[in-house]
């Protein structure tokens, strides 16, 4: 069994086209570990994106559950299946009542996964949560990966991030590698 960093080092190495993702092993390490050592602990991860990238919103559920059934489904949900009015929470106070409602449903928890402009207001539901995973555009925060939404390959990283996260996934629900390390 490999650990986790190890594995994502020898991964980007592999494919030339993902070397930009080198550079930022560290926070996909730490990002991709706590995400995933929440799904293995049964946690719920909720999927938010900013309206730019809806697109990716759909291609990213329908990617890490797909209709083949080739492995175990995994708790990844759409913040619009659970709350069809997200954008009206728009402040701390909505923010924790949305969290409330999420944890009655979500009893062994949940965490979420943002993809989108930094200062969305959509972002900061996430960023309510310290265990949240937070691909940001625009802005480096800590606790994220940073992209830039200038960057002329920004939709074709998003698709090779989530690919690298779903082998991740897969690799650790199939004892390839450690997790604990990188925790």
């Amino acid at each position: 069994m490999k650990s986790f960093s190890s594995w994502m080092v020898e991964t980007i190495r592999q494919d030339h086209q993902i070397a930009w993702m080198e550079e930022k092993r560290f926070e996909l390490v730490a990002q991709f570990a706590l995400s995933i050592k929440n799904i293995i602990d049964g946690k719920a991860t909720i999927l938010i994106t900013d309206k730019k990238r809806e697109w990716f919103y759909s291609y990213a559920l329908n990617r890490l559950n797909p209709s083949s059934f080739d492995r175990p489904l995994l708790p990844i949900v759409g913040i619009d299946s659970l709350y069809a009015h997200v954008d009206s929470v728009d402040d701390e106070d909505k923010i924790l009542l949305l969290d409330d409602m999420l944890l009655s449903i979500f009893e062994d928890g949940f965490n979420y996964f943002y993809i989108g402009q930094a200062d969305d207001k959509r972002a900061e539901i996430a960023k309510s949560k310290r265990d949240s995973m937070l691909w940001l555009f625009d802005k480096k925060e800590s606790n994220s990966i940073y992209l830039n939404s200038f960057d002329k390959r920004s939709d074709i990283k998003l698709i090779e991030l989530l690919d690298i996260y779903e082998s991740a996934i897969e690799a650790t629900l199939f004892g390839e590698i450690d997790l604990e390390g990188a925790l």
